[in-house]
């Protein structure tokens, strides 16, 4: 079989040479090294493809990162509509390699033979056709709900990839709809409530009637499923936003445990290791994340935010790149972004990405020219200057995390009048910063010490390790 010239893999109709992928009414346009990953894979049915290989074959005489061949199975994995951790498609072979799961197939119609009617009693057509017509009318009505249930399950899982409020508020609706359509569905149940618990940290919404909902939607998976197992990962999420880094550091434990290859846990596992200040691990966690999920852009992007907290600005920049070429937005946890910006002193295009997150969130841009002069010159007017444009923001108009961020990044100590706003709202979304080198300066600072025991830090610490950043020396806390 010609395979340029075009097959069939499951549903989907392949044109390598149109770049295309086509199931019905939809169509998907595939990049052409994620095309010839597919063409690569399907050539080899039904036998495993090494990842060596697979960059041999596809990547000809370059050189190319590991990630590259992650990030492309990544994306036609998307494309397929294929879930990684039950895949329909493509198959990972952890540490080996790939293999499709379903048949090649040429483009072609196989006639069938011909039946002889002249040999069939009339009678019999008759009785043949009524039990056709009630079967098929009976597989229709019962599959109709399946259906919906499917198809709403793909889309929400789309969708909810792609984070951003309005992405993931969609991803509510057809999740809900999902769980309409099939109530006896555990995943229905399951997206939905990590859709409900996500949505606060990509929108204004509040986060404790969402973690509430996120919550009771969890208990009817737990009621399907039997086991707690599968609800660990997002419960821990919740309680890392709450700060109870103590039940969130064991929920984290038993996701893992229980699937050592859950990505979802692995990453929000790594974020949490940087809140409260283990760098190494937060990027230990992020890896993980990274090869669990064959490299899917918000991982690779997870994993370039550690590696900037560790001075590692060029896997950062290269990791950072990748995502946002595979569909991720730069101002996706656009502090991170910025701070990586501001090292490489890139003020045009720091002051762009800013820009763009602020009117992505409809809210006021014009303190920006003087928010990035002030990390550009460090000058003491400069950044009092700055610091009043944020005064005048907020709390009308800036978000209280990116008020608190947007102090952090000008390393002012103004940062600890705020604490017990932030313990009120619990918008700490940035908290890594603190333990990044710009949080150097507000390290020492003893005021930090006194924030260290507001958010129990110290108390999580005493029980689990002090981090490279803080020592306690008979019970007054010293970091630098």
């Amino acid at each position: 079989m010609d395979l340029e010239r075009g097959f069939r893999l499951g549903d989907w109709k392949v044109a390598p040479r149109q770049g295309t992928l086509t199931r019905g009414e939809e169509v998907s346009h595939l990049e052409p090294k994620v095309m010839a990953v597919l063409v690569c894979l399907s050539r080899h049915f039904p036998d495993v493809v090494t990842r060596d290989e697979l960059l041999d074959e596809v990547w000809t005489d370059l050189v190319v990162v590991d990630e590259v061949l992650s990030r492309s199975i990544s994306m036609l994995r998307t494309h397929l509509q294929d879930n990684p951790r039950e895949p329909t498609y493509i198959q990972t072979l952890p540490k080996v390699g790939y293999r499709l799961l379903v048949p090649v197939t040429d483009d072609s119609q196989v006639a069938s033979p011909a039946l002889s009617w002249r040999r069939v009693p009339v009678w019999a057509i008759i009785v043949a056709v009524l039990v056709i017509a009630s079967a098929t009318y009976l597989l229709t009505v019962s599959s109709q709900s399946s259906n919906a249930c499917y198809q709403n399950l793909e889309m929400a899982a789309a969708k909810l990839q792609q984070r951003g409020g309005d992405a993931v508020r969609r991803s509510i609706v057809l999740f809900e709809e999902a769980t309409i359509a099939c109530p006896e569905t555990a995943n229905a149940h399951l997206g939905l409530a990590n859709a409900y618990a996500l949505l606060p940290t990509y929108s204004d919404e509040a986060e404790d009637p969402m973690f509430v909902k996120a919550l009771g939607a969890l208990d009817r998976v737990e009621e399907l499923d039997g086991t707690p197992d599968r609800t660990y990962a997002i419960k821990a999420f919740i309680s890392m936003q709450q700060m109870n880094w103590a039940k969130a550091e064991v929920l984290f434990n038993s996701a893992i445990a229980h699937d050592p290859t859950d990505a979802h846990a692995r990453q929000w596992y790594s974020q949490f290791l940087a809140r409260v200040g283990y760098l190494d691990k937060s990027i230990e966690q992020a890896r993980f994340a990274v090869s669990a999920s064959d490299g899917s852009p918000e991982d690779v992007h997870r994993l370039a935010i550690a590696y900037l907290w560790k001075n590692e600005d060029e896997l950062a920049a290269q990791h950072f790149k990748l995502a946002i070429d595979a569909g991720t937005r730069p101002y996706v946890n656009q502090e991170a972004y910025l701070v990586l910006l501001f090292r490489q002193q890139k003020y045009q295009e720091a002051e762009l990405v800013l820009t763009g997150f602020l009117q992505s969130r409809e809210l006021p841009a014009a303190w920006v020219g003087t928010f990035v002069k002030a990390i550009r010159s460090r000058a003491d007017s400069d950044i009092e200057e700055a610091i009043s444009a944020l005064d005048e923001a907020y709390p009308d108009y800036l978000p209280t995390s990116f008020y608190w961020g947007g102090l952090v990044l000008l390393q002012t100590e103004k940062i600890f009048a705020i604490t017990n706003v932030l313990l009120t709202t619990r918008e700490l979304n940035t908290m890594e910063l603190f333990f990044a080198s710009e949080g150097a300066v507000l390290r020492t600072n003893p005021a930090f010490s006194e924030f260290v025991r507001v958010v129990g830090l110290d108390t999580f610490w005493d029980n689990h390790g002090w981090p490279d950043a803080c020592r306690k020396t008979d019970n007054e806390i010293v970091c630098h």
